[in-house]
């Protein structure tokens, strides 16, 4: 079983773009997916700032990911 494709906006972060740019070239963004948004209302101030934190080093992530990142915001707090 092949691997999965790795999204756009991670390849621009670590860099895979520049590496392979043949690779990426004809690949196109999701426009469906929504962003991550606001953290949860519930979360405290430390986990808020964990939840900035992955947000702007994880720029892949989208809507789909939000209980996933609660968590980590949790463990990180």
């Amino acid at each position: 079983m092949a691997n999965p494709r790795t999204p756009v906006d991670k390849a621009a972060v670590s860099g895979q773009d520049k590496k392979n740019p043949g690779r990426f070239a004809d690949r196109k963004t999701s426009k469906r997916t929504r962003s991550l948004g606001e953290p949860y209302l519930k979360m405290t101030d430390p986990q808020k700032e964990a939840w900035a934190e992955l947000q702007a080093d994880l720029p892949w992530l989208n809507s789909s990911h939000r209980v996933m990142v609660r968590l980590a915001c949790k463990f990180m707090a």
